[in-house]
């Protein structure tokens, strides 16, 4: 019951996206605003697993708080499922261009070469483990969100261990 309502609440928000029913909405806001507290939030639940922000510069964004949180939030839970006890979940912003940076990287098994571009599909999730508690939709919510604000995410398996998210979107000048 509890997946059913999860995918119910995840497609109703996946397709008002795509419809684009709900306007633009979103402020200025530094991203370490809305990450800090959900690592908060996480280190509690998650007391095995170290976080790490690493903040390089000092910008700001124009997006709604509560669809940043969504996708900080997706992509951190993500990592946190993947990596193993005592291990490392950084989260690096920067600057790159007119571009904000956010990547977070964890020390899991990475993506297999087959999977790594359907990840952001719709429904699409390679998990033996806790298959029962994902939609498959929270990476495609991601995207589609930060597409909306005129970013875009990559993902990408770093050399030693682990998966790269980075997360693209454009600073805000104020």
């Amino acid at each position: 019951v509890s997946r059913l309502n999860r995918l119910i609440v995840d497609v109703r928000e996946i397709s008002t996206i795509d419809s684009q029913i709900e306007p633009l909405d979103g402020v200025i806001l530094r991203p370490t605003t809305v990450i800090e507290p959900l690592i908060s939030s996480f280190k509690l639940k998650n007391r095995g697993i170290t976080f790490k922000i690493v903040e390089h510069c000092d910008m700001t964004i124009l997006i709604s708080p509560i669809k940043f949180s969504r996708v900080i939030e997706n992509i951190v839970s993500n990592a946190v499922s993947f990596s193993p006890l005592e291990s490392t979940i950084e989260i690096t912003i920067d600057r790159d261009g007119g571009n904000l940076i956010i990547e977070i990287g964890d020390e899991g098994p990475g993506i297999a070469k087959e999977n790594i571009d359907k990840i952001f599909n719709r429904f699409f999730t390679y998990r033996d483990h806790n298959a029962n508690r994902n939609s498959g939709l929270g990476l495609s919510i991601s995207l589609a969100i930060i597409n909306v604000y005129g970013g875009n995410i990559r993902v990408y398996n770093k050399a030693d261990v682990g998966v790269c998210f980075r997360i693209e979107l454009p600073i805000m000048r104020i």
